[in-house]
């Protein structure tokens, strides 16, 4: 038999093959689209959502789901980048409003763009007491004076509350309670002093934060003139400047003034040091183009300046104008607690005075507006405080504003938990501040608000399990209370409720139920000037 050649012809197959079986697992593009999830926030939901879609579009192509096949690595990486991408959207879209945003430079940049600045760090203030020794008493015919020269007048100490150190910088008073900022030396006489025995002086106060002193010269080419201070941390209410014998005070906004007011405003940047921008003339003085200038303000600030009384025991020099005695060291203390010192402005506080403080417009018409005024002051003596203002109802006192005002004293783990009452000083310059933005007719009068202290005596459940853990969770209760109770967030004549309480509480994972056993279920009623403060936690545990 012969070779039987070209039966079977290949020549022109070209190795694919047509065939409508494949078409089945085409799918159109709008298909498609209809199995997108565009519900999904999270990794979770972002990497169950691809697979759905693998399982729908491609089910003959891919269906290898194991942890360590290439295609889950690849669907979890896209899963990676979506959420990461999806918080990055959401975080920019909060941070785009003043309710929702969080970040404080954020918060900053918004208030500016409606002229509202947020507040820096307050000074701790303090009694003080300086005592001479016997030998180098001030003269008592008044000829002789005590100098403190203004190097000398801040000085460091140990923090009780931290390992680190205080500045404290000290400030004569004047008869009237106002402290003397303008003089850059303290100069005592005898009848100053206790029993005007020329050894003894109180008429000082301690305000925390470090002295400094900025000199300079104005360009003469700009129009606008500004200082810019690069110390962080600067204090609110200490700046300000003085231009040959003018002396230049801070404003809230240089719109405010008049074309012969010597004044200033400050823009803070986010690490808290400032620009001081000065007036054109038109709003506020203008300082003479190539005039010299010096800025004084204080550096430091925040709640770690609220230290115990007798914490400050040193010996700064001084000069004794007395040829015969000439330099000398003289001791000074804190004979009461420092009280008052708070950090910048929190977020939650901005969020919700700043709006307040927008709408008045720079004018007190109505009851909101005295209070959004009184409770974005700060005064030169390192306080600030809760305030609320009432309007008098009966007829011949309808013009009358009484502002109900206390201050802010002291924090406990980070919480302001502490009121005091408000120093004349304090009120004066409240006084002053508000007479500056109400209206003509209105006659204010600052009032000392009433504090009412509570303790609280709680009862909270847990599971025998969680014995081990009791500290942990009463220190997690006690936490939850003083939280609950924060002043920063607290109004005059505001009810409390025990319910709310235990549901804060409640929050608590380990934490059956609580009660609070020196309470009822009724609200706590408090009347229109009265702020409620925690005083006393007793916690008690129950195993279940």
């Amino acid at each position: 038999m012969g070779n039987i050649v070209g039966i079977f012809n290949t020549s022109a197959f070209d190795g694919t093959i047509d065939s409508d079986f494949l078409k089945v697992g085409d799918i159109s593009l709008k298909a498609k689209a209809s199995h997108i999830d565009y519900s999904s926030n999270d990794f979770e939901e972002y990497r169950a959502s691809l697979i759905t879609y693998l399982k729908a579009v491609y089910p003959d192509d891919y269906n290898n789901f194991v942890e360590s096949d290439l295609g889950i690595m690849l669907v979890e990486m896209f899963a990676y980048l979506a959420s990461v991408l999806s918080f990055k959207a959401d975080m920019l879209a909060n941070e785009n409003f003043i309710s929702s945003v969080q970040a404080p430079e954020n918060l900053r940049k918004l208030l500016q763009l409606i002229g509202i600045a947020l507040k820096g760090p307050v000074s701790a203030k303090s009694s003080c007491t300086l005592t001479i020794d016997d030998g180098a008493k001030v003269s008592e015919d008044g000829t002789q004076s005590l100098i403190i020269e203004s190097g000398n007048r801040s000085f460091s100490v140990d923090s009780n509350k931290d390992t680190g150190r205080l500045s404290y910088t000290m400030y004569k008073v004047d008869p009237t309670g106002a402290i003397e900022l303008t003089e850059p030396n303290i100069s005592l006489v005898a009848s100053e002093s206790l029993n005007q025995a020329g050894l003894i002086f109180s008429n000082l106060i301690l305000l925390e934060g470090l002295l400094k002193k900025v000199e300079g010269t104005f360009g003469t080419l700009n129009t606008l003139h500004t200082i810019v201070l690069g110390d962080s941390s600067i204090v609110e209410g200490s700046l300000y400047v003085k231009v040959g014998t003018d002396v230049y005070n801070e404003i809230e906004n240089l719109f405010l003034a008049d074309s012969d007011d010597l004044v200033f405003s400050k823009t803070y940047s986010d690490d808290y040091s400032a620009t001081i921008v000065f007036g054109d003339n038109i709003r506020g003085k203008a300082p003479a183009a190539g005039s010299a200038y010096e800025v004084y303000y204080r550096v430091g600030g925040g709640n770690r300046g609220n230290i115990s009384p007798g914490a400050i025991n040193v010996s700064i020099p001084a000069v004794n104008q007395d040829p015969e005695i000439g330099d000398i060291l003289v001791n000074v203390t804190n004979p009461s607690k420092a009280t008052g010192g708070r950090n910048s402005e929190s977020v939650e506080h901005a969020k919700r005075w700043g709006p307040n403080f927008f709408k008045t417009q720079y004018r007190a018409v109505t009851g909101d507006d005295y209070t959004s005024f009184a409770n974005q002051f700060v005064s030169t003596v390192g306080q600030s405080g809760k305030s609320i203002a009432v309007l008098r109802s009966s007829g011949a006192g309808s013009n009358m504003i009484d502002i109900y005002t206390v201050a802010f004293a002291d924090e406990v783990d980070g919480v302001q938990a502490q009121l005091e009452r408000a120093p004349i000083t304090y009120k004066n310059e409240l006084l002053k501040y508000l007479d500056e933005y109400k209206m003509l007719t209105d006659e204010v009068t600052i009032v000392d608000g009433l504090i009412r202290t509570l303790d609280i005596k709680a009862t909270i459940f847990i599971d025998k399990t969680y014995e081990s853990f009791e500290e942990d969770i009463k220190r997690a209760a006690s936490a939850k209370i003083l939280q609950f109770f924060d002043l920063s967030r607290r109004e005059f004549g505001e009810k409390v409720r025990a319910d709310e309480l235990n549901r804060d509480i409640f929050e608590i994972p380990e934490v059956r139920f609580s009660k609070i056993d020196n309470l009822r279920d009724d609200d706590i009623k408090l009347n229109f000037n009265e702020i409620l403060q925690l005083n006393n936690i007793e916690l008690n545990v129950v195993l279940v």
